[in-house]
């Protein structure tokens, strides 16, 4: 398997300064894939502060999103950190991520999707991935 050509890759949250309201991904489209994992990027967590980073899906692109059922937590001991939550095999077409924050505040460095397992290969990067680069067998 070659990561830069068998899992497609899409930035779906920017930076976000640190606040309390919740992050929204913008959604990807799960069909022709298996599974797709969300990679938040926390930044400063606020001490005392908390949260988590969950999964929702709709048949729409743009409403009608539900809770998946899993979620990753964090707490102010997770600044800086990767919080990964995975689903596999989506029920419905259409998956995005939700960064929950509670009480304090904390700031979202950005959030990844990254679809594998697609039904053609190689897959096609989002419009986000500024380039790919694969090194075969490097010299150094």
């Amino acid at each position: 398997m070659l990561l830069s050509k068998d899992v497609k890759t899409a930035r779906v949250v920017d930076s976000i300064v640190a606040g309390q309201t919740d992050v929204e991904s913008s959604a990807v489209d799960a069909r022709d894939y298996d599974t797709v994992a969300f990679h938040a990027l926390l930044g400063t967590i606020t001490a005392g502060g908390s949260g988590a980073l969950k999964a929702q899906h709709s048949d729409e692109p743009a409403s009608g999103f539900v809770d998946v059922g899993a979620d990753v937590g964090y707490t102010d001991a997770d600044s800086d950190k990767v919080l990964v939550l995975e689903v596999s095999k989506p029920v419905k077409r259409y998956v995005r991520a939700v960064v929950v924050r509670n009480a304090e505040n904390a700031q979202v460095d950005g959030v990844l999707a990254l679809q594998a397992r697609a039904a053609a290969l190689p897959v096609e990067h989002d419009a986000s991935v500024a380039g790919v680069t694969l090194a075969l067998a490097p010299t150094s």
